[in-house]
């Protein structure tokens, strides 16, 4: 196996690339790629895996064609992956329903030349001028050594056992002529709720601008990783009054329904451990997953007889564990940008009425904000999650509130929004014209009496599962 770096600015995150047959990765080198590192391989005559660097703070793991099946074999050879991206091929390559046919897998392979080569390139971009645009930046590999890798795949695939699925976003293109839309979908329809149909040919990537817009990288969630330093977490913990009490309010409301005899406890988003903390109070045994899309751990101080596991990575992209008697979070799902999908895949590793329990912001959130700027998250009402949530849960309790916090000045408050990292939705420095109007409004329309105000918008919602 062969790498090459496509990226390499020394970015937080690393993409992991593996190509398709007869592929060098530089398929993918017109991608924007400012937020991320990408190392790309290919060329699986052997599978002895080059160096990865272990230094980076997150691995999203990104597959095309019979990349896909290869990257599944060598998953546990690889760095913790917090996202996995399958593109245009199965686990199950070389098969008349889930894959490629073994005849056309074969006559690739028994007739291929220089010419046939072109045709098959011309098969998978489609288009002339994508074709021409691949052609000017790929190097074509030499025809012994493409013959060579479909034999060795040949190999992987016969002798050994279908490797387990550890992807969580499927795209599938409609006009794919080597792994046909049908065969994709047959294969994956069970294995992930997470599937996209993209309408271009096997080889897709020269409909994409970004790696972001493929991976759904998020720039906000990347700098909430950045964010996560020793020093901010204390300035967090010393800040972050509304979160904490959130968290407190959401295990007061929890407490008729017996923590102590839940087993299964999944909680999204730890961050510091306001409610992490709190949980492990209420319960005596069982295993509690933890999942945090920064890589910090927490040091529990009341585990107890409880199991504590911990799943790195994007909430909206890692794997759940199953049969969970309950899916808990505090201040988390308002970076959702899924939220459906997040509840339908609740639903499915919950146990028969188990509980989805959350808190969240709603649309009244830093309003203060919202009115002087124009800029601030959209925030869903009750109404909305309710609606959201009527697929798959009944909900037994949604509850809100207006919480303000009173500061000296506008500049307290800007600063209290930074120590809590919400500073992150603003994406171009303020000069100081825009801050003195900014400072000087904030007084004339908001000012009081008692101060500054921002206000807080908290909302707790309880579901079982139906």
């Amino acid at each position: 196996m062969q790498s090459q770096w496509i990226t390499k600015k020394n970015n937080d995150t690393l993409i992991l690339y593996f190509s398709g047959w007869a592929m060098d990765g530089s398929e993918v080198s017109h991608l924007e790629s400012s937020n991320c590192d990408l190392l790309a391989f290919y060329d699986y005559r052997e599978l002895s895996l080059p160096k990865i660097p272990r230094n980076y703070k997150r691995y999203i793991l990104m597959a095309w064609s019979f990349g896909v099946f290869v990257a599944a074999h060598l998953k546990e050879k690889l760095p913790i992956i917090s996202h996995a991206v399958a593109i245009n091929g199965t686990l199950n390559p070389i098969d008349q329903k889930e894959g490629i046919p073994l005849a056309a897998f074969d006559k690739t392979h028994d007739t291929l030349s220089d010419k046939n080569l072109l045709r098959f390139l011309r098969s998978i971009t489609g288009e002339k001028e994508t074709l021409n645009h691949f052609l000017h930046s790929a190097t074509l590999r030499n025809i012994d050594h493409l013959q060579e890798e479909l034999v060795h795949l040949k190999k992987l695939f016969l002798t050994t056992p279908q490797p387990a699925n550890c992807f969580n976003k499927i795209y599938i293109s409609s006009a794919d002529t080597i792994f046909k839309r049908n065969a994709q979908r047959q294969f994956w329809n069970e294995r992930c709720d997470n599937i996209d149909n993209i309408q271009t040919p096997h080889l897709p990537f020269h409909h994409f601008s970004s790696l972001m817009e493929i991976t759904h990288t998020s720039i906000f969630k990347e700098q909430i990783i950045k964010k996560f330093s020793a020093s901010f977490i204390k300035s967090y913990n010393e800040v972050a009054i509304v979160q904490q009490e959130m968290a407190g309010h959401l295990i007061e409301v929890l407490k008729p329904y017996n923590l102590s005899t839940f087993s299964r406890i999944f909680e999204l988003g730890y961050g510091t451990g306001f409610l992490t903390k709190q949980l492990l109070e209420q319960i005596d045994e069982g295993t509690l997953w933890l999942n945090d899309i920064s890589s910090h751990k927490l040091i529990p101080s009341h585990s107890q007889n409880c199991k504590i596991s911990y799943i790195h990575g994007d909430a909206e992209h890692i794997f759940f564990p199953k049969d969970l008697d309950m899916i808990i979070s505090s201040a988390v799902i308002q970076w959702f940008e899924n939220l459906p999908l997040h509840f339908k895949r609740a639903h499915k590793v919950l146990k028969p009425g188990g509980i989805l329990a959350f808190t969240t912001f709603g649309p009244q959130n830093f309003l203060e904000i919202k009115e002087l700027t124009g800029i601030g998250l959209t925030y869903h009402s009750i109404a909305q999650f309710k609606q959201l949530l009527d697929p798959y849960f009944t909900v037994e309790i949604a509850q809100e509130s207006l919480r303000p916090i009173y500061f000296p000045t506008p500049r307290d408050v800007l600063l209290q929004m930074k120590d809590t990292g919400v500073n992150s939705l603003v994406k171009t420095p303020w000069g100081p014209q825009k801050y003195r109007e900014f400072y000087k409004n904030y007084i004339k329309i908001f000012g009081t009496t008692d101060g500054i105000p921002l206000t807080y918008h908290p909302m707790i919602v309880i579901a079982t599962k139906r």
